[in-house]
């Protein structure tokens, strides 16, 4: 009755999808914007019914640094990033145990295929994320 892992990548409004997530999957895998860290800070866009980022490119998601804080309030840690700068893999708090033998040093990475993007958001909307 548990998901062991869960992978959210809609390209829009990935980190609302997390932070109402009444499951919690052992591992949950998300897609980071990293050009909303440079242009942004700790901030994701806002929610949306419906999401639309046409015409508004590399708008969508959530910077790293939010994700993080979120994933702190719901009990997660993160334990790894690929090179390419996109995914982050949380573990949850309680299996961390598991994770111990590995040494891992997690930290933001830009995706090398979206550098200077920053200059295409920074006049966009973002909701500024806090740690409760």
């Amino acid at each position: 009755n548990e998901i062991d892992v869960l992978s959210i990548d809609v390209d829009g409004i990935d980190y609302w999808i997390f932070k109402y997530l009444k499951y919690r999957p052992r591992i949950i895998i998300i897609e980071y914007n990293s050009i909303i860290d440079i242009a942004h800070g700790s901030a994701t866009v806002p929610y949306k019914d419906i999401f639309e980022n046409i015409g508004r490119a590399y708008y969508h998601g959530a910077s790293l640094s939010a994700l993080n804080k979120l994933g702190k309030e719901k009990s997660y840690s993160l334990v790894y990033i690929e090179n390419t700068g996109v995914n982050a893999f949380y573990v949850r708090d309680d299996l961390l145990c598991l994770w111990n033998e590995y040494n891992i040093s997690p930290m933001w990475k830009p995706n090398v295929g979206r550098m200077g993007g920053e200059k295409l958001i920074k006049d966009f909307t973002f909701f500024n994320v806090w740690l409760i």
